[in-house]
């Protein structure tokens, strides 16, 4: 008796295209979830500072404002931004990661509204991705986003604290809180604390001459980032006081002249940098909201009561509250308009270039060069 067998054809073998094709799906829902959580998180901190004035207009606070002084707040903070973003570049070829300025420049700009995303994560993710490429590793485009930002808050932790010890040494409260956040912040961008860090990575992406560069980086890095940190606190500073000369509230007019102008910096610098590093530590809250404008009317009020208010008016924490909303408003609607124009210029010149093909054929750089920049190349 004979049994005859039931051949079963073989499965044919899953094409390398088809893979390609659902990862490259896969990366499109990837992008649509992050564009969408962005986009949520921008609109929900937009709604809640506007909520806030709301609620001081209820109080009976009757508010003016100068839009022309709140453009010129919003591109102070703008300006304030290129230090980072030359310093976040300066990491990455220190680290033998090689891109170009313009690039590191979209990559941070365009990062900076994931900040608003609770978690922080979204800010590293953008920049990572947008930066990373043939010849830079996401790993290590990760870890230096890592050490910029950490030195950023650093140098803003620990010009608050020298503020808080000439300037207003009584309220200890505030002064321990910002020797924490500084100590907190400050250690891991320590080269003998970071290096270890940036030395796996660059094993892992088997690339010896990166771990020789890493092995060669020292504390000239780290002072360079202090030096353009505090060019960026200082450009924040000044934003918040262009926000409350745009603000006129009843008995209050934020004019300074003179030897006033040098006198405002420093208590302005610092409500702003201890008010950031506090809300950046606050993981969980979208871009520090809530927490940000406690702290920065907690340092802001006793100088703008020193000599900013008349008496039987308003009181200087609302001022500092209203000064703090604004801020959040001004800086808010610059990082949307930053982020849509360094996203789009590549894709606008792009289309220049192709309307322009004489132009495309003598300015590129040799394919192998273009090849080089990775993505848009710019």
């Amino acid at each position: 008796m004979s049994q005859k067998h039931e051949e079963t054809p073989d499965r044919p073998p899953i094409s390398a295209s088809s893979t390609h094709h659902w990862k490259r799906w896969g990366l499109y829902a990837l992008q649509a979830a992050l564009t969408g959580a962005i986009i949520w998180a921008l609109w929900r901190a937009g709604r809640e500072a506007l909520e806030e004035l709301r609620q001081l207009g209820e109080r009976g606070i009757s508010l003016r404002v100068s839009w022309g002084w709140c453009i010129a707040a919003g591109m102070c903070y703008a300006a304030s931004l290129l230090p980072a973003a030359w310093f976040w570049g300066r990491v990455l070829r220190s680290a033998q990661q090689k891109t170009t300025f313009g690039k590191v420049l979209r990559a941070y700009l365009v990062g900076q509204i994931g900040k608003y995303v609770p978690g922080k994560a979204c800010v590293v993710i953008v920049r990572t991705a947008l930066v990373a490429g043939n010849s830079v590793q996401p790993a290590m485009a990760a870890a230096s986003v890592f050490v910029e930002t950490l030195t950023m808050m650093s140098v803003g932790a620990a010009m608050a604290t020298l503020y808080l010890v000439f300037w207003a040494p009584s309220n200890s409260r505030l002064l321990w809180t910002a020797v924490a956040l500084a100590a907190v912040v400050t250690i891991p961008t320590l080269p003998p604390f970071f290096k270890p860090i940036l030395r796996l990575l660059a094993a892992r992406g088997r690339r010896p001459e990166v771990l020789t560069a890493v092995d060669r980086i020292n504390f000239v890095q780290l002072w360079e980032g202090w030096a353009a940190m505090f060019l960026l606190w200082l450009g924040f500073g000044i934003s918040l006081g262009l926000v409350l000369r745009a603000i006129e509230l009843p008995g209050f007019q934020f004019a300074p002249s003179g030897s006033a102008i040098l006198e405002a910096i420093p208590p302005l610098v610092a409500s702003v940098a201890l008010a950031t590093v506090g809300g950046f530590l606050i993981l969980f809250l979208p871009g520090g909201l809530g927490a940000r404008e406690l702290i920065l009317a907690a340092v802001l009020t006793p100088y703008l009561a020193s000599g900013w208010l008349a008496e039987g008016d308003v009181s200087g924490e609302v001022v500092a509250l209203v000064a703090a909303v604004m801020l959040r408003l001004v800086w808010l609607a610059t990082e949307i308009v930053l982020a849509l124009v360094m996203w789009s210029l590549p894709y606008l010149a792009g289309g220049f270039r192709r309307m322009h093909p004489a132009i495309e054929n003598s300015s590129s750089p040799p394919r192998e060069v273009r090849a080089t920049n990775d993505g848009h190349g710019w």
